[in-house]
């Protein structure tokens, strides 16, 4: 962004430098001749447009054209929503295999991507992009051609691949020659992530996907990783021509989305957390 299209409103501003500490560029100061919040002189850095100047004045002082708030809510309610709440409904979390046999709701899943966006991104350069399969005929084809990088894959003895590994992917062609697919496990929806090959792109689509499956289970939905998928998607070329991704563009994970099939009404046990304090 043009760096003099940040605008402050002086009549507004109270000099709290709240802009100045939270800006991760370092691009503003209190003007010495006028003591008003401008942009350094002669910075090598540009704007990485991610609000924070704007979004922690505490008067409304500071706007940057295209990086205005989406809607008059404040960042406040996700301290009134409490650790106790959060913390249940993070652990009540499910990987959900086993799904009914209807689709989600254009509009449910587009409020779903509309709160992903908001997955942080390194200097946000929001380079994550999105695909959804929805035809049973597509979703067929995917597993198909996962199946058959599968049976390729195991057919190499050099595969590299580890026994935990070697026994997933039999499983998963023996269930799809019985008629059952554990690939996809009959979702409704299939969501992958892409972007360019970029060398970080892969941790900020894991957070993408993270605040997608999370939004999803807020909405009553139901979402497993498609791990078995997303190993194919980036091997096995077939596979890579069917999606069909922009030029340069490649998958950076997969997620499956449905309506849960039955209701969990407990909370499983999980081991304790190992952590070493320094």
């Amino acid at each position: 962004m043009n760096n003099k299209a940040f605008n402050i409103d002086n009549r507004k501003c109270i000099h709290c430098g709240h802009c100045i500490e939270v800006c991760p560029v370092k691009l503003l100061k209190i003007s010495s001749s006028d003591n008003i919040t401008v942009f350094k002189e002669n910075v090598t850095t540009d704007c990485i447009e991610c609000g924070h100047c704007s979004s922690v004045c505490p008067t409304n002082a500071i706007s940057l054209p295209g990086v205005a708030s989406d809607n008059n809510s404040t960042a406040q309610a996700s301290v009134d929503i409490g650790f106790n709440k959060l913390s249940t409904f993070l652990k009540s979390r499910r990987s959900i295999r086993t799904y009914q046999d209807k689709s989600v709701e254009k509009e449910k899943i587009e409020q779903i991507f509309d709160t992903a966006r908001y997955a942080p991104s390194g200097a946000n350069t929001q380079f994550v992009q999105w695909q959804i399969f929805s035809k049973e005929e597509e979703l067929i084809d995917l597993t198909k051609l996962t199946i058959v990088w599968m049976e390729q894959v195991l057919s190499d003895k050099t595969n590299g691949l580890f026994p935990p590994e070697i026994a997933f992917f039999q499983q998963c062609i023996n269930a799809w020659k019985n008629n059952r697919n554990i690939v996809l496990r009959n979702a409704p929806h299939l969501v992958l992530v892409h972007g360019p090959k970029e060398s970080m792109l892969h941790i900020d689509s894991t957070i993408a996907l993270d605040y997608f499956e999370l939004a999803a289970a807020s909405a009553g939905l139901g979402t497993c990783w498609a791990g078995g998928f997303y190993n194919a998607s980036t091997r096995y070329q077939p596979l890579i021509n069917y999606l069909n991704l922009p030029d340069g563009h490649i998958c950076y994970g997969a997620i499956l989305l449905g309506y849960p099939k039955f209701k969990y009404r407990t909370i499983p046990k999980r081991n304790s957390s190992k952590v070493i304090w320094r």
